[in-house]
Order: C-alpha cells, then sequence, then structure tokens
C-alpha cells in the first residue's frame, strides 16, 4: 500500500475509534458527623473510605457544636472533634470536603432547632467558618446541605448572603480551599429555581468555585439534571451524594447499578461522585451504603459487593489496574 494511503487509512481509523471515557474522581459521603460519630466508628469510617479509593471524604462540620455562645456574649469553643477529624484527614492521607451546617446564634424568631435555623448575622457565621477552615485546613468546605429542604428553613436570599458572606472568610483563611455550593434536596426544575432565586443575592453567583448535586434513581435522568445545573452555573460540578440501596433488589443489583451509574456521570461532566458510604437511619436510604451498617458504637461494618465496583472504577479513574491492588477492603 502507498505510505499517503496508509497514512490515509490510520487517520479515518483513529476519527472511528470512540474516544475514552472521561475520568472523574471517587469520593465518599461517609455520613460522618463531627458532633457525634463514635470515634471507633469515624477511625472505621476512614479506613473504609480510603480503601475504596475515595480521593475526597465529605463529612458534616456543626458549627453549633464548636462554637457555643456563653453568658455576657462570651463565645466558648470546642475544638476537640474537629481536631479529630483533622488528624485522621493526616492519618490516612484523605482530603475532606467539610459540610458547614448549623447556627451558633439563629436567626431571631426561627422556630427549629440550631441545626436548621440560619444564622443571626451572616458576617459572624462566616467569621466561623473561616476559623475552621484556618484551623483544619481542609481541602473544600460546603456550605450547608440540601438547603431547599428541611435542612435549612431559610429563604433562598438568606442562603445566598450566607454563600457570598462564609466564602470571602474561607478564602482569607485558606486560599486554596475550594468552596462547594450546596446540593439542592430537589435536583431538578424546583431545586434549581431555588438556587437561582439565592444566586441573585450581589456577589452570591461568584462565590463558589464548584456546584454539587445529589443524584439517585434513573441513569439518564440524573445525566439531563446534571446537564441541566452546569449549564445554569457554568462551573465544574460534583455529585456529592449517589447511590441505590441495597435492599430489596439484593447487593448484585446495587453493584450493577454503580458499574453503570459512574462511568454515566463522568460521560455528563461530573468532576466527582461521591458514593454513598454507610447506611443511613430507617428510611429510603437505609440500604445505600456500600459497606452494610449504620455506624452505631460496636456495630461490625461489612463492604457490599458495590464496594469492589466502587474500587475499581476508583482504580481506573486514576490510570491504574485492579492487579495493582495487594490488598481488599478493610475487615
Amino acid at each position: 500500500m502507498p505510505r499517503g494511503f496508509a497514512i490515509a487509512a490510520v487517520v479515518l481509523v483513529a476519527a472511528a475509534a470512540p474516544p475514552p471515557a472521561p475520568a472523574a474522581e471517587v469520593g465518599s459521603h461517609s455520613q460522618l458527623h463531627a458532633c457525634c460519630t463514635d470515634p471507633q466508628v469515624r477511625e472505621a469510617i476512614f479506613r473504609h473510605a480510603k480503601a475504596s479509593g475515595a480521593r475526597s471524604i465529605r463529612l458534616d462540620i456543626e458549627l453549633n457544636g464548636v462554637f457555643t455562645p456563653g453568658i455576657f456574649g462570651i463565645l466558648f469553643r470546642n475544638w476537640s472533634k474537629v481536631d479529630a477529624v483533622r488528624a485522621l484527614s493526616r492519618r490516612f492521607d484523605l482530603p475532606v470536603t467539610a459540610v458547614l451546617i448549623g447556627s451558633p446564634v439563629p436567626a431571631p424568631g426561627c422556630a427549629a432547632d440550631r441545626l436548621r435555623c440560619p444564622p443571626a448575622d451572616p458576617a459572624t457565621w462566616a467569621g466561623h467558618a473561616g476559623e475552621v477552615a484556618r484551623r483544619t485546613g481542609f481541602s473544600a468546605f460546603e456550605i450547608w446541605n440540601e438547603p431547599d429542604g428541611p435542612a435549612f428553613v431559610g429563604t433562598p436570599q438568606q442562603y445566598g448572603r450566607l454563600v457570598t458572606a462564609a466564602s470571602a472568610a474561607v478564602k482569607a483563611a485558606a486560599p486554596a480551599a475550594e468552596v462547594v455550593l450546596a446540593g439542592t434536596q430537589d435536583p431538578g426544575a424546583g431545586g434549581r429555581a431555588w438556587l437561582g432565586s439565592a444566586l441573585t443575592v450581589p456577589g452570591a453567583d461568584r462565590a463558589f468555585d464548584v456546584a454539587s448535586i445529589h443524584l439517585r434513581g434513573n441513569v439518564e435522568r440524573m445525566q439531563r439534571r446534571l446537564a441541566e445545573l452546569r449549564a445554569q452555573l457554568r462551573v465544574p460540578v460534583w455529585v456529592t451524594e449517589h447511590g441505590r440501596a441495597a435492599e430489596p433488589d439484593g447487593q448484585a443489583r446495587q453493584a450493577a447499578y454503580l458499574k453503570r451509574s459512574l462511568p454515566a456521570l463522568a460521560r455528563s461532566g461530573a468532576g466527582r461522585v461521591y458514593v454513598t458510604l454507610l447506611d443511613a437511619p430507617p428510611g429510603p436510604y437505609e440500604s445505600e451504603g456500600i459497606v452494610s451498617g449504620r455506624g452505631e458504637p460496636g456495630q461490625s461494618l461489612a463492604p457490599r459487593q458495590a464496594y469492589t465496583v466502587v474500587r475499581e472504577q476508583a482504580r481506573r479513574w486514576a490510570g491504574q489496574t485492579s492487579e495493582s491492588d495487594p490488598a481488599g477492603p478493610p475487615g
């Protein structure tokens, strides 16, 4: 074959080959609460998250448990549990995405508890967020969780002011940290409209580095919702909660679902996908973890079949092969 034809044939074959699936990162939606998770369970969660191939662990930091107002306006700080999480992050070399929730001083008239009330003063709350960022050096800070639902009983405008103030404080304390816009409870049109209203607050639309979304269910619908949020906000998007219940269909169905959904979310532009690590309390997510167990003291944590799927996908994205793994999940 003449050399020119050979080159043309190679070019045609290369053009016809499908592009490789884009690489993302696996994160671990850990169900760890700094305020309340048992110390031995905290360590087990980090161990399982690291062994699953996660590049980051997502957990809650309850500001109302760190900062406690006392008499005469004195604010007391209890860093013991935050420091314990920081120590585990360093020990396991696993960066933390800290979800900052709770208000030490809630807004006047808020009938909910301090965990769900917006703060009385966004600037003061932002100062607390900055203190956490400076002390911990965590890699990312998500401002609240599902603010369009019962986890935050404020308005979109209150949330917009909170994001704007907190972003400035976090960046001043830890310039390399990423500020994450919270994923909404409704990942569809209702949630996007709620965020759109929040981002009308001056400066709010420029106050975050990454947006997030919580996705479960039909894979094609998840891909559409991810694409819609990316088009709306035009920033990188992380899927900060993703999973499928193991029951009643069984572990094999859960594993097969994640084997399909994780590459699909990467193809739709997710830069990171946080897979649910532990089971939740009784309800729709009670068997969603890739590790069975809710993290109660004395309860054993056992990897499900989906754990292996997640670990292998994490390695593929990292350019590794399953043969490079000398050890399985922790016992």
